[in-house]
């Protein structure tokens, strides 16, 4: 199978890696702008947005990353884990080609892109130590979750696709869970790459310190020349 990828940023020596994962029938120029802002937040990061290996059913309409059933679009978790292996595989060759951990790496979905990178926070082994989610919700509670990195979940009040409140209780299970995270519903914007959201979205990864990193920092002395993700 031939994967398409969008490389975004790719200095000559990277310090970070960030994938972005794009919606249901949607391509990887839909994260351009998001790859763009965080291009710039992170000079030093090699930024891609690979491009879903489905080809949407009507001809023209893009790609997804798993088929859903009927239009209440319930996930199949058959289609999911398949899409997990797929992604996975592909997670792991950027990370080699650019010689960077998982510690390094920062995971951001939209849409269908956004549950796929929810669900690889109940990996055993995580790709990312940073998953951000726009518009997009797990396919599956994360109850007693023990991811150790980050999680981000922004989403659109008027999200026509998946309810708010879905997102809402994505947030209370994680912070029930003890997982290092922040969630905000954005008013008056629906299931879109939001210029708000772009915004708010860069703010997240720029400014949050990770639990586990700031804890790490109280105890030990610094000297790490290569920083992590901010």
């Amino acid at each position: 199978m031939t994967h398409l990828e969008l490389l975004i940023q790719a200095p000559a020596k990277a310090a970070q890696l960030i994938v972005l994962l794009h919606g249901k029938n949607g391509s990887p120029g839909d994260m351009q702008a998001l790859g763009q802002a965080l291009a710039e937040s992170f000079p030093q990061a090699r930024v891609l947005a690979p491009q879903a290996p489905l080809a949407a059913q009507a001809p023209g309409h893009g790609h997804l990353w798993f088929e859903v059933e009927a239009e209440e679009e319930r996930f199949s978790p058959i289609h999911i884990d398949a899409a997990m292996i797929d992604l996975g595989e592909r997670m792991v060759m950027w990370q080699s080609l650019a010689e960077i951990s998982r510690a390094e790496t920062a995971l951001i979905g939209f849409g269908q892109g956004a549950t796929l990178a929810l669900q690889s926070t109940l990996l055993a082994t995580p790709w990312a130590d940073r998953v951000m989610a726009l518009a997009g919700a797990f396919a599956q509670k994360p109850v007693g979750l023990h991811y150790l990195g980050s999680v981000h979940l922004l989403h659109g009040k008027n999200d026509a696709l998946t309810h708010w409140k879905t997102v809402l209780e994505d947030a209370y299970c994680l912070r029930d869970s003890g997982i290092d995270m922040t969630a905000e519903i954005l008013p008056l914007i629906g299931h879109e790459m939001h210029p708000t959201m772009i915004k708010k979205a860069t703010e997240r990864l720029s400014t949050h310190i990770s639990k586990h990193l700031f804890e790490a920092a109280m105890t030990q002395a610094p000297g790490n020349d290569k920083p992590a993700l901010q």
